[in-house]
């Protein structure tokens, strides 16, 4: 999951995934958080489709308060990194069977 396919940065953005890669690449510099909380968002959302098997039971999932994330959604959370590992270790535990 290291690569993030054109599929999912197209489906994660509605846009296509040359201009999304052009975007990340030439986004402003001193505005490095954008670019992660993109790329972490789709990220989030690949795995997600992977775990609920679909793309609008991940959206679901990923716009709705988490108990286990304290509440918060999980969109929200990624954010920032440490949100993000919350939630990709928790989607992991998910796919895995083991969950709160």
């Amino acid at each position: 999951m290291d690569e993030i396919s054109d599929e999912f940065l197209g489906l994660a953005f509605g846009s296509t995934a040359l201009t999304i890669r052009r975007d990340l690449i030439c986004e402003d510099r001193s505005m490095p958080e954008s670019q992660d909380a993109k790329t972490q968002y789709a990220r989030a959302l690949e795995h997600a489709i992977e775990v609920f098997g679909s793309q609008s039971l991940a959206e679901d999932w990923l716009n709705k308060p988490c108990k286990y994330l304290n509440g918060q959604e999980p969109l929200e959370l990624t954010k920032n990194s440490l949100g993000f590992e919350s939630v990709m270790g928790y989607l992991s535990r998910i796919g895995q069977g083991v969950y709160q």
